[in-house]
């Protein structure tokens, strides 16, 4: 008896790949960036290429040939990752030793989101404590440092009217209601500030109720 069977051998070589971004990778987020992939083109067939771009997103995976740029949307800071950044990674993988090349750092940079609490009802004359609850924020080298200012609403004060401290108190001299507003920027290069948030409050300001009293009858009897 005689049994034949036929069996293809390819001779393959490691894969190449190359990658390449397409302008600054330090930015503030959401961002989208873009990368060029490139030196694929005589791999073999069988080549796959997977794509992380280092933010926790999903891998994303390509067959023979991949597209010529993938793009990605960062939507959050890198400084609370340690190292403090992204790194963007291909490998091409073709069942012989993989290649990978990387691009870092990717430094991802988000604005402070301004936040405040404060007494909603308050009295004349009386010091109104903001509570600054803000939170997040990164500027260049992760600076989490952030400027305040605040508008009290109380424009008959003049330059009392604002203040830069974190947590500052107001006294406001007229009844009423006032719209406070904080806004926050980040500390720092401000050519890499991402921006202004800002946070809006209503307080009440009541003036003290006055005693009095009346009485039915001035004269009485003892018991």
């Amino acid at each position: 008896c005689e049994t034949t069977e036929d069996y293809t051998v390819t001779n393959i070589t490691n894969p190449a790949v190359g990658a390449a971004t397409l302008g600054n990778t330090l930015q503030c987020g959401p961002v989208d960036l873009c990368f060029d992939l490139n030196s694929y083109e005589n791999n073999h067939p069988s080549t796959e290429y997977f794509v992380d771009f280092g933010d926790g997103s999903p891998i994303e995976t390509f067959g023979h040939e991949p597209p010529e740029e993938v793009c990605h949307t960062y939507n959050t800071s890198s400084c609370e990752n340690s190292p403090p950044f992204y790194t963007f990674t291909i490998t091409a993988d073709n069942n012989c030793t993989p290649s990978t090349v990387t691009i870092s750092p990717i430094q991802i940079y988000t604005p402070p989101i301004a936040a405040f609490t404060a007494p909603v009802n308050n009295c004349v004359s009386t010091a109104v404590p903001f509570t600054n609850t803000s939170f997040g924020g990164y500027n260049q080298g992760c600076n989490p440092n952030a400027n305040w200012t605040w508008d009290f609403g109380d424009p008959a004060l003049g330059a009392a009217n604002e203040s830069t401290l974190a947590s500052p108190t107001h006294v406001y001299a007229t009844a009423g209601t006032y719209t406070v507003t904080l806004s926050a920027t980040n500390a720092g290069n401000p050519a890499l500030s991402c921006g202004i948030t800002e946070f809006q409050m209503d307080v009440c300001i009541e003036t003290p109720p006055t005693p009095a009293f009346t009485l039915d009858d001035m004269t009485g009897c003892l018991p």
